[in-house]
């Protein structure tokens, strides 16, 4: 009943939203630049050192798992692939980004013992370049990262791999669990949605399918001139601006095998809740990956969908605790990204429309209420 009551509060407050119109901000591009310039040391791609091994025709997957001062769950993480009930073969691929604690030790003895497990260590550089790193050591036809705290179901590797290679997938995605540490149980599975297998692009379905790097197997040569961006907050978004948009054949499977775990002392999965300026990572790392987009994958559609996504509901739940005059700034350099992108034949949803709306006005306003909508609706599963 609760629920219900909410829909249609919801729904209410989702239709109240077509007849917001407001004057167009009084701050034009130059002066946004300016603004967001003030503040925002702006920085372009780093040029990743890539470096393709050959891959060996014995090992089907590599496991990638980047560790830093995990040294409480990395055991949990490591057991659950060793303990694979799969006839594949794989190899697991440990990066130590300058851990602090024990996780080190840890790993070294893993090595020991496991001849087919590499460790290996470096100074800290954040997980996009420990995840670099476990992609130039890969010598699998398919990669899958792993964080070092969450873990995987015992036929993870065996369910994914028959299904990799029965289709000649390019990405095999399964479902997953969210897992509370401390309280040693599940707190919720990941979205209940139709199995698929496609052999096209994605294109208009590119949203329906989660950018996580994790909870997955794909072909490495997808990553042969690819590495997830150094230097930037949210390196994630490279899987559905460039990685996901190379795919021609991708399988989507709803078995839940792959444990997202959740706990107090993992930094690396706290939304950033600070009135950091690094937040404007999202809008300059989406600008930087779109140069490679538009020059290297010809599929205008997933480009728009998915910028439009990242320019609306994320945008604004990243930088809604800036400064306002910052936040407007940060809006109208994305009303300019999205005035020059090709929209040709997308098919958009309801908020999805709102959304394009907002940027075509500069409607500000509508901006900021229609990502609250937006999160509503996630949040409560409507």
């Amino acid at each position: 009943m609760k629920k219900q009551l909410l829909n249609i509060i919801e729904k209410i407050y989702s239709n109240l939203l077509r007849f917001i119109y407001t004057p167009e901000l009084k701050i034009d591009l130059n002066e946004s630049k300016k603004n967001l310039n003030s503040i925002y040391n702006y920085k372009q791609l780093n040029k990743e050192k890539i470096i393709n091994k050959k891959i060996n025709k014995k090992i089907d997957l590599s496991i990638i798992i980047p560790v830093y001062n995990n040294q409480v769950l990395v055991e949990k993480c490591l057991n659950s692939i060793i303990n694979q009930k799969t006839k594949y073969n794989f190899e697991i691929i440990c990066i130590d980004d300058g851990s602090t604690d024990k996780s080190l030790e840890i790993l070294r003895k893993y090595e020991q013992k496991y001849s087919y497990l590499k460790v290996i260590h470096q100074e800290n550089h954040g997980i996009a370049v420990a995840r670099n790193v476990g992609i130039n050591y890969s010598t699998g036809k398919y990669i899958s990262f792993i964080d070092s705290d969450d873990f995987i179901d015992e036929k993870y590797i065996e369910i994914l791999l028959n299904k990799a290679y029965s289709t000649n997938a390019e990405m095999v995605k399964c479902n997953y669990i969210e897992f509370s540490i401390e309280e040693q149980k599940i707190i919720k599975y990941g979205p209940n949605q139709a199995e698929c297998e496609l052999h096209e692009s994605l294109k208009n379905d590119i949203l329906k399918y989660k950018g996580f790097p994790w909870g997955s197997v794909m072909k490495r040569e997808l990553w042969n001139d690819t590495r997830f961006p150094s230097g930037f907050w949210y390196e994630d978004m490279i899987m559905r601006m460039i990685i996901m948009r190379k795919l021609k054949n991708f399988v989507y499977i709803n078995n839940c095998l792959y444990y997202y775990c959740n706990h107090t002392n993992n930094i690396s999965k706290k939304v950033q809740k600070v009135n950091d300026v690094r937040c404007l990572d999202q809008l300059y790392l989406l600008q930087e990956l779109l140069k490679v987009s538009k020059n290297d994958i010809n599929e205008p559609i997933s480009l728009y969908k998915n910028t439009l996504y990242e320019l609306g509901v994320i945008l604004w739940l990243r930088t809604k605790k800036l400064d306002k005059k910052i936040k407007k700034s940060a809006f109208i350099v994305a009303c300019d990204i999205m005035d020059k992108l090709n929209d040709k034949e997308v098919v958009l949803n309801y908020n999805e429309k709102l959304f394009k709306r907002a940027f075509k006005t500069k409607n500000y306003l509508l901006w900021n209420l229609n990502a609250i909508d937006t999160m509503i609706k996630v949040k409560f599963n409507l």
